[in-house]
C-alpha cells in the first residue's frame, strides 16, 4: 500500500462500522479524471472536486533512492531540499514564496522511489503558481553557496532525527535483504551519506532526472481540466525532454535462508525487527494479499500478533509494543515486523511472530478475519484521502512506481482477495528460511547473547 501515518483507525471503525461497505464507490472515480501528455512527456491528471474551492497540485518526479545507482547515497534528498526547502533566489525557498505570494501551502516528500512536491492553494492563485513551479522545480540552477546551506540544513535535520531507532533497524533490514541495492538507502539520507554527496552529484542528478518525460502533474479540486491543460502547456511545455538513461537495478537472487545480525544502541529496551522480501508493483494481486496481511497483524482489536505477544492484555505479555510495514515500490519491497520485548523475553516475541507468520502460511484465515481487515483497510483509505492533497498524494504515489489507476482500482482488487489467496501469498513470501532478523541491544550480556542467536 501507500505510505502513510499510523492513525487510530479502530476509533473510526467503531463510529462508522455500520456504513462502510466494502463494496462502495472508490474514493477516487474515473469518470471524475481527465488526462493528457504534453509533447514533451509531462503527464498531466486532473481530478475535479468541487466541494471547497481549492485545488492542490502536485509534481512527481521519478528520482527517489531508487535512482541514486550511479550517486553517492542521499543525493535524491539533497536535490529535494535545494530545490523546496533551501534559499534560493532572493535567500528565499520555493516553500516560504509559495507562501508569502500567493498563500500556498507546500509539501515536499522525498521516498524510495520518487519526490512529490504538492501545493494546496484558492483555485484563483493557481494560474499564478504554475509558473513558480514550474521554473523551481524544472529550471533551477545552484552555485555553491547554495550548495553548502543546504548540506548545513540537512545536517541538522538528520541530527535531529539520529536516534530514531526504528529508522537504524529499518536499514540494518534493508541491507540484509537486498545488499547494494540502492533501496538500501534510507530515502532521507543519512549524516554519513549527505557527507559523501559532492556538488557534482547534485548537478547531474538534478539534470539527469528532473526533465518533464520523468514526471507527471496530477490536481485535484475545484478545477476545469480543459483550463488547467492549457496552463500547464503555458508554463511546463517549454521544458525539453531527455532520456534519463537508467536502467532497473538489478535484484539479488532470493534469499534461501535467514540472516542474523545484531548492534548496540543508547536505549534501555531492546528492539527486534524480522523482514521478508516482498512483492513490488508488477505483482499487484500479491501487493494486495500482503496488504491485508499486514493489517491482520499490525496493532489493534483482532491483532493476530496481538494474541500472541499480549495474550492476557500489558500484564504478563511478552512484548511492550509492536508494529507492521509494508510499501509498495516499483522494484520488490519489504514485509517487516518491529518488536520491543518485555525484558527478558526477546527470544519468546521472536519465536512468538514466527509462530503466527508460520500460521498463515499453514491453513487460510477465517472468512470473518478477513472481512474484518477488508473493512478497516477500507476505512484506513477513504480516511487517507479525505483533503484534495492526499488524494493527491495517493495518485502520484501509484504514478511514480507504475500509474494513478492503481489508486482508482485498490478497494476491488482487496475486494478480490480470498482466504486461499492471501495464504498463497503468505507461502510465497513469508518462507521459513527467508527471514532477515534485526536486533538493536542497550547492553552487553554475554551469557544471554549466548543463547540468543
Amino acid at each position: 500500500m501507500k505510505t502513510r501515518t499510523t492513525i487510530a483507525i479502530t476509533a473510526i471503525l467503531a463510529v462508522f462500522s455500520a456504513a462502510l461497505n466494502t463494496t462502495s464507490a472508490q474514493p477516487a472515480s474515473p469518470a471524475d479524471i481527465s488526462e493528457v501528455t504534453l509533447n514533451n512527456g509531462l503527464h498531466v491528471i486532473v481530478k475535479q472536486a468541487h466541494s471547497w474551492p481549492l485545488v492542490a497540485v502536485g509534481v512527481v518526479v521519478r528520482a527517489g533512492s531508487l535512482y541514486e545507482g550511479d550517486f553517492a547515497p542521499g543525493t535524491a534528498r539533497y536535490v529535494a531540499h535545494l530545490l523546496v526547502d533551501s534559499e534560493r533566489g532572493a535567500n528565499r525557498s520555493l516553500r516560504d514564496v509559495m507562501a508569502d505570494k500567493l498563500g500556498a501551502i507546500v509539501q515536499a516528500s522525498t521516498f524510495k522511489d520518487s519526490v512529490t512536491v504538492t501545493l494546496t492553494a484558492h483555485k484563483q492563485v493557481i494560474p499564478e503558481a504554475l509558473p513558480l513551479l514550474a521554473e523551481g522545480l524544472f529550471g533551477a540552477s545552484f552555485d555553491d553557496t547554495q550548495m553548502a546551506r543546504a548540506r548545513l540544513e540537512l545536517r541538522q535535520i538528520l541530527r535531529d532525527s539520529e536516534a530514531d531507532a526504528v529508522a537504524m533497524i529499518s536499514h540494518m533490514l534493508w541491507k540484509m535483504a537486498y545488499g547494494e541495492h540502492p533501496y538500501t538507502n534510507p530515502a532521507s539520507g543519512t549524516l554519513e551519506s549527505i557527507e559523501q554527496v559532492s556538488s557534482d552529484d547534485v548537478t547531474r542528478f538534478y539534470k539527469r532526472f528532473y526533465v518533464p518525460n520523468n514526471a507527471a502533474i496530477i490536481a485535484v479540486g475545484d478545477v476545469d481540466p480543459q483550463e488547467f491543460f492549457q496552463q500547464v502547456r503555458a508554463t511546463f511545455g517549454d521544458y525539453v525532454a531527455r532520456d534519463i538513461h537508467w536502467q532497473a537495478p538489478r535484484v539479488s537472487p532470493t534469499q534461501t535462508k535467514p540472516r542474523i545480525q545484531s548492534e548496540r544502541y543508547q536505549a534501555s529496551l531492546a528492539l527486534v525487527g524480522i523482514a521478508w522480501r516482498a512483492p513490488g508493483v508488477a505483482d499487484w494481486r500479491d501487493v494486495c494479499a500482503l496488504d491485508l496481511i499486514y493489517t491482520l497483524l499490525r496493532p489493534g482489536p483482532g491483532s493476530l500478533l496481538g494474541a500472541k505477544l499480549q495474550p492476557g492484555g500489558e500484564a504478563g505479555s511478552i512484548a511492550i509494543n509492536w508494529d507492521v510495514e509494508f510499501v509498495t515500490h516499483k522494484q520488490p519491497g519489504l514485509f517487516q515486523v518491529l518488536v520491543v520485548p518485555t525484558p527478558g523475553h526477546e527470544l519468546q516475541a521472536r519465536q512468538a511472530v514466527l509462530e503466527v507468520i508460520s500460521s498463515l502460511r499453514e491453513q487460510p484465515v477465517s472468512a470473518g478475519q478477513l472481512a474484518a481487515a477488508k473493512q478497516e483497510l477500507y476505512a484506513e483509505y477513504c480516511f487517507d484521502n479525505e483533503s484534495y492533497d492526499e488524494q493527491v498524494a495517493t495518485m502520484a504515489f501509484y504514478e511514480a512506481i507504475d500509474s494513478y489507476k492503481r489508486a482508482l482500482t485498490y478497494i476491488d482488487q482487496i475486494n478480490a482477495v480470498t482466504p486461499q489467496r492471501l495464504q498463497l501469498a503468505a507461502q510465497k513470501y513469508l518462507a521459513p528460511g527467508a527471514y532477515n532478523l534485526a536486533i538493536l541491544r542497550p547492553q552487553a550480556n554475554h551469557a544471554a547473547e549466548a543463547r540468543l542467536p
